[in-house]
C-alpha cells in the first residue's frame, strides 16, 4: 500500500531518488558535511 505522502512527492526530488543509489547519496552527504553522523533519520528519506 502506498502512503499519500509518497504520492505527493516532488517530481524532481522523484528524478534524483530514481538516479542516485541509496548508499551514494548517503557517502556524498556525509563527504560534503551534510551529514557529520549517523542518526536516527536516514538522510536518504529527506528524498523519499
Amino acid at each position: 500500500m502506498v502512503s499519500d505522502n509518497e504520492n505527493n512527492v516532488d517530481p524532481t526530488v522523484q528524478a534524483i531518488v530514481e538516479m542516485f543509489p541509496e548508499d551514494f547519496l548517503r557517502n556524498t552527504a556525509r563527504e560534503t558535511g551534510v551529514v557529520e553522523r549517523e542518526r536516527k533519520i536516514d538522510v536518504v528519506i529527506l528524498f523519499g
